[in-house]
Formats: structure tokens, sequence, C-alpha cells
């Protein structure tokens, strides 16, 4: 359940702006919260997502090459998520030094 905080903030949203979250979150799965509360979220379906093609990818390789499933697909676990966690920083540093908020 929202807090009171948020449901107000969501409440002054205007109709149009929330039937393009209404929509946004029946495509994706995640809803649309102002930067105040969202801004370290992590969309867990993304991240999922991301790890189940990751990990279907390395296993078609290890079967196709004969190379050792864990150990690949912990390297490209780490790249993807560290690229990720370094756009983020990048993100943040960017919104906060610029002024620049979405």
């Amino acid at each position: 359940m929202k807090n009171d905080s948020e449901r107000e903030t969501l409440l002054a949203i205007s109709k149009e702006e929330m039937n393009h979250a209404a929509v946004f979150e029946k495509y994706t799965g995640c809803m649309l919260r102002p930067a105040a509360f969202g801004c370290f979220a992590i969309h867990l379906p993304s991240v999922l997502i991301a790890v189940a093609i990751i990990a279907c990818f390395n296993f078609y390789i290890s079967i196709a090459k004969s190379k050792p499933f864990r150990r690949n697909f912990f390297v490209m676990i780490s790249i993807s998520m560290g690229v990720a966690a370094i756009f983020f920083a990048v993100g943040l540093v960017v919104k906060n030094i610029l002024g620049i908020d979405l």
C-alpha cells in the first residue's frame, strides 16, 4: 500500500500524464514515480530479464563450444551490471551538476 505523501504526489499529476503512466505501467510492469520516490529504485523485472537472457546465451555457448557455464556467466553478469552501475552513477552526477530532472 502506498504511503500518504506518495498518494498525494500521484494525485497532483495531471490526468493526461496519468494516462501515459497507466500505459507505461501496463506494458512494463513498473509504476512511474516522481524522482523523489524512485531515484534509487531498481526495476527488478528488467534486471531479471537481463540475467535470464545472459543465462540462456551462456547456456547455448557452454553446450555449443564446450565452455564452462558458471565462469562465463559470472563474467558476463559482472560486466553487464558493472556497466549499468557506472551509467547510473554518471546519470546521477550529471543530474546533480546540471540540474536536469526528467
